[in-house]
């Protein structure tokens, strides 16, 4: 079969030819079909395809130099900013005994000597205020560690790898070995830093010094109890306590010699004990049915008879009553007999 075509037809053809070449050639001469249909930025319009038999011009465009494409503008702006790179970073936190506060460096980088690096900064800013006695409470990389303050008015610290795994480990320690705590302070080391640079703002390697605040170092002070053990229920019967002691170790001797003292002009044989030692607490002394004498202490009396009677008698299937109570911040040594 033979096909035939007018004249017409001929120029309707080529016109649409002349477009298909021209739409094809934008990776060789740049120059195509507008993308938007006219004028938009990053394009000029260079010309248009002829229009006529029912064929509708179309407008021609070729890239500008001075007007980049949005696409380009972003793609330019995400290769001048500077990336992040992720580094390790280590965080450490150190206590001492007398000392109502702890030390604290994070942001330690590896090159900053990592978890050493980081426990000697904390550790050397706690010696300079406090002399011997300082030590590594916890530490972590790139996580957080929780200071807790224990009912006994002691600190203790856990680690985890966020905030709140932190303060869960935290209270569980806590639960398991002092009944109840409260969060003093929470220090994060967090792994990331600038390419090509130095470790940026906060990032920087950081140290929480309570030396450096108004004041100087917030202080304890100690209160402790003692009482004799096999030596006959007249000793039994009685506690020695003292307040106001600037050290663990010198509330304990208070107690002791006074306890020893009584032994020895009773004349009976025993061994006295120091069941507690707390700072700047109230301290409860009570006894149950059994005849065991107990002790515990709290922030106010109210936490020292709930952690007393709640967590030792009531979950032991005891009834506690409390003999005597005394702040283990007031200075003064004194003693309670206990009713058998």
């Amino acid at each position: 079969m033979r096909l035939s075509f007018t004249r017409n037809s001929a120029l309707v053809l080529g016109a649409t030819v002349a477009l298909v070449f021209l739409w094809l050639q934008p990776a060789q001469a740049q120059v195509g079909p507008c993308p938007y249909g006219g004028p938009s930025p990053g394009y000029r319009v260079v010309g248009q395809t002829p229009a006529g038999n029912g064929v509708a011009s179309v407008l021609l465009c070729e890239p500008t130099n001075d007007e980049q494409p949005q696409q380009q503008q972003e793609q330019q702006q995400q290769q001048q900013q500077p990336q992040k790179i992720w580094i390790d970073s280590y965080a450490s936190v150190v206590g001492h005994p007398d000392a109502n506060d702890i030390w604290a460096a994070w942001n330690v980088r590896p090159e900053q000597g990592g978890f050493e690096g980081a426990d000697s900064f904390a550790m050397n800013a706690c010696k300079a205020a406090m002399g011997d006695g300082c030590q590594v409470m916890d530490n972590v990389r790139n996580g957080s560690v929780v200071a807790m303050r224990t009912h006994a008015g002691y600190l203790s610290a856990s680690y985890g790898e966020t905030e709140t795994q932190a303060e869960v480990n935290a209270y569980r320690w806590c639960r398991t070995n002092y009944y109840s705590c409260t969060s003093l302070r929470t220090v994060t080391a967090a792994p990331w830093k600038e390419y090509g640079g130095a470790v940026q703002g906060s990032n920087n390697a950081q140290l929480y010094d309570p030396s450096q605040k108004a004041g100087g170092v917030p202080r304890n002070l100690h209160g402790a109890v003692a009482w004799a053990v096999n030596a006959g229920s007249m000793a039994v019967a009685k506690v020695w306590v003292s307040g106001g002691n600037k050290t663990q170790a010198e509330a304990k001797a208070a107690v002791l010699k006074n306890c020893d003292a009584y032994l020895a002009k009773a004349g009976l044989a025993g061994k006295c004990e120091v069941p507690l030692i707390a700072a700047n607490q109230i301290i409860v002394v009570a006894t149950d049915e059994k005849k065991t004498t107990r002790v515990s202490s709290g922030d106010d009396l109210e936490a020292a008879e709930w952690s007393l009677h709640v967590w030792q008698c009531r979950d032991n299937n005891l009834t506690c009553t409390t003999v005597a109570s005394f702040d283990a911040g007031k200075e003064g040594n004194a003693s309670f007999d206990i009713p058998l």
